[in-house]
């Protein structure tokens, strides 16, 4: 049973990549860990927003892959990437039997930190557990999404979505959107950022997508 706590009307539109994302097919660099990516946009007005995602929870903004960066010539944008993964692996198929008896848990992360002249304004994240087995998801558990911090007058209001994929499948995909409002006097500004985790019944995060509305 898919599992949906106040969810958006507009969540699968924005899941949809815009006309100014960056889709990227990542493929790790010599020496870089595999289970880290990076990517950034940069939206009309200079600010920007830089995402991070992997499988450890204290990954290193430094190591991993850096998928680059995309402009926006407006104040929102997406995008996002399907990883690059050792062959049997980004797919639920195993090339032999001794394969065929993986089976474990696996945890994805993602975050997403917005800056503007160099500050960096509030950092959202997600994630998600799951269990493997047979090349497919057993079960899903402990999705958690929020605020890690916010600063310079920007206030976190809550998620506004947060569900994913039901378990049984090959792979599944775990969906969260937050809410972040500035106000000074009576003018507000407010930034939606948004995040979908996938992962596949081999316990690998197969990719992506991310923006802000």
């Amino acid at each position: 049973m898919r599992i949906v706590h106040r969810s958006l009307a507009t969540a699968v539109a924005v899941l949809a990549i815009a006309a100014t994302a960056a889709v990227a097919s990542a493929a790790p660099k010599p020496g870089a860990a595999a289970d880290t990516w990076h990517q950034t946009i940069v939206f009309a007005d200079g600010s920007s927003a830089t995402a991070t995602f992997s499988t450890r929870s204290n990954a290193d903004p430094g190591s991993g892959v850096d998928l680059g960066a995309s402009r926006s010539n407006t104040l929102t944008g997406s995008a996002g990437a399907s990883v690059a993964v050792p062959p049997g692996a980004g797919v639920a198929v195993a090339p032999d039997a001794a394969f065929a008896a993986a089976s474990g848990s696996q945890t994805m992360y993602g975050t997403v930190t917005y800056s503007n002249v160099g500050v960096t304004q509030w950092t959202y994240f997600e994630q998600v557990s799951w269990n493997y087995a047979n090349y497919k998801v057993t079960n899903i558990y402990g999705q958690l999404a929020g605020s890690r911090s916010s600063c310079c007058l920007w206030g976190f209001q809550g998620n506004t979505s947060l569900s994913h994929d039901p378990a049984g499948s090959a792979s599944f995909g775990a969906f969260a959107q937050g809410r972040y409002q500035n106000c000074i006097l009576w003018a507000c500004v407010t930034k939606s950022p948004w995040v979908r985790l996938r992962g596949n019944g081999n316990g690998v995060q197969t990719g992506f997508d991310w923006g802000i509305g």
